[in-house]
């Protein structure tokens, strides 16, 4: 039973954590200041500030599952046995997109380059694994590249990696508008430190309801759950 509450109270302090996480998300969005996208752009740096309106992007293609969207993100991960271990190396990562905000008084831009919490749809994972005549090709520069989707991925010379897997995300903005959260520098909308840039395509009043209700759920439970992890802790002493 001390086993059980040990699982029990260590998924429960991680459902508090998420809980937290998500009371941080709606206090953001209710510091920030609302503006209009005009006028946005002329307040000082530093300053917390959100806007609502249609995206204006240059529109993209992404590179695996070729998508239209207005951002995408692609990362390759490598995986190989050390031992008894297993390690993980990033071998390729690519994220393209400028975005920005208008919502009729003109146009704030979005510094996505940083990353930050994008309300991201993930659109492609696979996973590869070689063989041991693909590391001999690859040994002597003869190794074909690995397809995932529409992309060709070349394992380097002499890699570690035998098995790789592929992941492709992108924001699109199906509804027609985009909500973004964030501080400004320099006239752009950026993240700071540990608060990342948060965009959206849901409205704010939306983006609230869902943060604070998930708020309100993860705490009651994870809260019920310690308390029920730490109980079952104590009679198993007893037994």
């Amino acid at each position: 039973m001390g086993a059980i509450a040990a699982i029990v109270t260590a998924i429960s302090i991680i459902v508090l954590i998420y809980g937290l996480l998500m009371r941080r998300k709606a206090s953001r969005i209710t510091k920030a200041d609302h503006l209009q996208s005009g006028a946005a752009g002329s307040t000082p740096d530093g300053k917390a500030v959100s806007v609502q309106g249609r995206p204006v992007a240059q529109p993209l293609v992404s590179p695996v599952t070729g998508t239209q969207c207005l951002y995408y993100e692609v990362e390759i991960e490598g995986f190989w046995k050390d031992g008894d271990s297993k390690k993980s190396k990033t071998y390729y990562e690519d994220k393209q997109g400028q975005v920005g905000v208008d919502d009729g008084s003109g146009v704030l831009p979005l510094n996505l380059a940083g990353g930050g919490d994008f309300d991201l749809k993930q659109t492609f994972e696979e996973k590869h694994k070689e063989g041991m005549f693909d590391d001999l090709k690859n040994a002597v520069g003869k190794g074909k590249a690995i397809e995932f989707g529409n992309f060709q991925f070349q394992n380097p010379v002499n890699s570690k990696a035998n098995e790789f897997v592929c992941t492709e995300k992108v924001f699109l903005a199906d509804g027609g508008t985009v909500y973004a959260a964030g501080y400004m520098k320099q006239g752009v909308l950026s993240g700071k430190g540990l608060f990342s840039l948060l965009v959206s395509p849901k409205t704010r009043e939306q983006l609230l309801d869902e943060a604070l209700g998930n708020a309100k759920k993860a705490l009651m439970g994870g809260g019920i759950g310690v308390g029920v992890g730490v109980l079952v802790g104590v009679i198993s002493n007893f037994m």
